[in-house]
Order: C-alpha cells, then structure tokens, then sequence
C-alpha cells in the first residue's frame, strides 16, 4: 500500500483486501452513524470558503468525529498509528488530523472537487472508508478520482463495504455519483498544520 501511494500518489483497498480496519470496528462506526441519522444528529454539508449549503454541488450530511464514542476513540487510535507510519515511511511531515462521517441521500451527489481550497494546502492526505452493507452492481455512488486534468479517469471505486481510499489531496480532483440508496462514509485528512495550529 505504501508504495503504491509513494509511487501513483493514491491506493484503492478493495473489501476483500483491507487488513487496516477489523470488521467489528466497522460495524461499530457503522452503527454509530445510523444513530447520528437516527437522532437528527447530522448537519448540511457546505462548499466553498464561505461555507454555503448548496445541494446541487454537495447533498451530504456530516458529523465530525470528536472521540464522544469508543468506537470513535478506538478509530482515532488506529489513525495516529496510520499517520506515523505515513510520515516514517513517505516523510510527509503530517502532525494533525480531521475526520468525519458523511452520509448522501438517495440520488444525491459531489460535484467535480479538489481538496484543498485555493491557496490552502494543509490538507495532505485525504481518506475515505465506505460503510454501505450489501451494495450491488448498479447502485451507483462511485467515486471517481481524476488526473490533475480533470479529464483523465484514474479510477472509478464503487462504495463497497470496507473499500478504504487514500490519496494525496492537492493532486487529484474528484467526485461522487448519485446512488440509488442512501450512501454512507468516513472521511477525513491527515494534515500539516502551521506549528501555532497544533
């Protein structure tokens, strides 16, 4: 994984292949999003600088993790231990995190997006794991991850159940296609913050 990410800058752990992430630990961040659902707990996502709602670029709802639950804990543990790999192995000088669920409704999609805003390139490396039991052929909701172009499709990755995403986010746009179901994920950066940010 690792050098694949050193070598193309992203990496796709396909369900069957992800050895970051047990699958009770999975199924504990699954039920903890259905119950932000469940209890109205989930605010609109905004785009842009100015934090503007806009479902026609971005139908998602967010609840950023805080470390309230254990399951919450127990992923921001394996989370410190990925990102001291990252910074042992591919030197990226990463010193904080940020991470939420995020959870799109039936037909609902991102439009084409980079990470970073304009100007702004603490974000490092961006990770997504997909938390959608029994997703089928045809349901929709894929991320496609482009060239820097954002002509070039690199990859188009179905939101299976423990798909895990990593790729560097100032280099490739994407976007997530409208699924015929509701479509749930976590998502986040490993960042470089100015030291006076720590």
């Amino acid at each position: 994984m690792l050098d694949q990410l050193a070598s193309c800058g992203y990496v796709v752990l396909p369900d069957e292949h992800n050895p970051l992430l047990e699958q009770t630990l999975l199924q504990a961040l699954y039920q903890d999003i259905s119950c932000h659902y469940q209890a109205n707990a989930l605010e609109e996502a905004k785009v842009g600088q100015a934090r503007q709602r806009v479902e026609s670029i971005r139908a998602d709802e967010i609840a950023w993790l805080e470390g309230k639950a254990i399951c919450q804990q127990q992923f921001l543990q394996v989370a410190e231990g990925w990102m001291a790999e990252f910074n042992r192995s591919l030197f990226l000088g990463l010193n904080a995190m940020e991470f939420h669920y995020a959870r799109y409704p039936e037909g609902g999609g991102y439009a084409l997006h980079w990470d970073n805003f304009q100007g702004n390139n603490q974000r490092i490396l961006t990770f997504i794991t997909y938390l959608n039991p029994d997703w089928q052929p045809g349901d929709g909701g894929e991320l496609l991850l482009y060239a820097d172009d954002e002509q070039q499709l690199l990859a188009s990755v179905a939101p299976r159940w423990g798909t895990t995403v990593f790729f560097l986010s100032s280099d490739f746009p994407h976007q997530v296609l409208p699924a015929v179901k509701p479509r749930r994920s976590l998502t986040g950066w490993f960042r470089r913050n100015h030291p006076l940010d720590w």
